[in-house]
Order: structure tokens, then C-alpha cells, then sequence
């Protein structure tokens, strides 16, 4: 046997010593698998909660395509004429002037989406508006302003008008 050719059982000996170094680098200690299975259920739980979410999410998606369905629906038209009781004094206008200030409950209740449940006498169907007529004879007379000119300012009130009012 020649120098320059290891002994076979050296060559065996150093096999085995690298494969033993090999398997300590790749054995995880205990404390690691605990840490990585704590990992795990953490990530495992976040992800059904994430899961939960996104079903919530999806139901409300859901939810919210079906009101868009129903207001695509709604045969409301800013054409419409809409009369109003208010306080006992009947007022006819349209929904174009009733829907003119955006934002606004008016707009909101006469938009089409709540229109089955506004309030209405049950003796002329007009929808009951518990306010001051007078006062809502002014806001009509400016929202039907606002359609005639978007920079036109609220009208003063009269002299009767502020006399009603005190």
C-alpha cells in the first residue's frame, strides 16, 4: 500500500465522521422543533382567521352587489312628481328638486333606495313630513333655486316669514 492511497479503513472512519458531523448539523434540537411547531400553530390559526375574513368579506361583496341589483331596479326617475304632507300642508314637486342638495336626508329619502319606507298619510299616500310648512316651503324654494342656478344663494326670508317664525 502506497502513501499516497488512505487506508480503507481510514477512508471508512473519515466517512463516518463526516456523516456524523452531517447529522448533528441537520438534527434539531428539541428547543427548534418546539419553536417551529409553535410557529406553525400560530401561522395555522392566523390563517383561519385570515380565512373567516375573507368569507365575511366575500358575504358582504355578496351583499352590497345585491343592493346595487335593487337600485339598478328602483323605476324612480328624477322626472317624478312627489307629494308631500307636511305638517298638514300638501306640496307637490318633483324628485329632480327634492334630490338637488347632495348629501342631504331629502336626497336620501327620495333617492329610491329607502322609498318603501318613508312615512305617508294613509288618507292621499303623499309622504308625511312632521316639519314647520313654512319652513319647508323656504328649503323648497332653494332647492328648486339650486336647479335654476348652482351659485344662486338662499333666498332672505319675508317679513311675514320671520313674523311666522318668532
Amino acid at each position: 500500500m502506497s502513501l499516497d492511497t488512505p487506508a480503507p479503513s481510514l477512508i471508512q472512519q473519515l466517512q463516518q465522521l463526516q456523516e456524523s458531523i452531517e447529522a448533528q448539523g441537520n438534527a434539531k434540537t428539541a428547543k427548534e422543533l418546539e419553536f417551529e411547531r409553535a410557529l406553525q400553530r400560530q401561522f395555522g390559526e392566523e390563517l383561519l382567521v385570515l380565512k373567516r375574513e375573507k368569507l365575511e368579506l366575500e358575504d358582504r361583496v355578496k351583499a352590497l352587489e345585491g343592493e346595487k341589483a335593487i337600485l339598478r331596479d328602483t323605476s324612480t326617475n328624477e322626472t317624478d312628481i312627489i307629494e308631500l304632507n307636511v305638517d298638514g300642508r300638501l306640496f307637490t314637486t318633483t324628485r329632480a328638486t327634492l334630490c338637488a342638495q347632495p348629501d342631504t336626508l331629502l336626497t336620501a329619502m327620495f333617492s329610491g333606495r329607502w322609498e318603501d319606507s318613508v312615512q305617508r298619510d294613509p288618507k292621499t299616500g303623499a309622504v308625511f313630513l312632521d316639519c314647520n310648512p313654512s319652513l319647508f316651503e323656504l328649503l323648497l324654494d332653494h332647492l328648486r333655486s339650486l336647479q335654476l342656478s348652482s351659485d344662486h344663494p338662499l333666498p332672505s326670508p319675508s317679513a311675514e316669514q320671520k313674523r311666522v317664525w318668532d
